[in-house]
């Protein structure tokens, strides 16, 4: 079995890290992880759900639009 890492990923905003298992030339396992936390979900506990896209959208700085 072969994995490959691809860690970080460098046209994303924060950490990701990708993890993948080759056997016999195809994907056998795969994994996405985010390797920083920034803790805006915290603001959004107790909050109606819409407002995620108010919030969320002004996080980074690198869009003003939200996703």
């Amino acid at each position: 079995m072969v994995r490959i890492t691809i860690d970080p990923v460098s046209r994303a905003s924060g950490g990701l890290r990708f993890d993948v298992d080759l056997k016999e030339g195809s994907v056998a396992d795969a994994r996405c992880s985010g390797t920083s936390y920034r803790g805006f979900e915290q603001m959004l506990v107790g909050r109606d759900p819409l407002d995620a896209v108010y919030f969320t959208q002004r996080v980074c700085g690198m869009c003003s639009a939200a996703h």
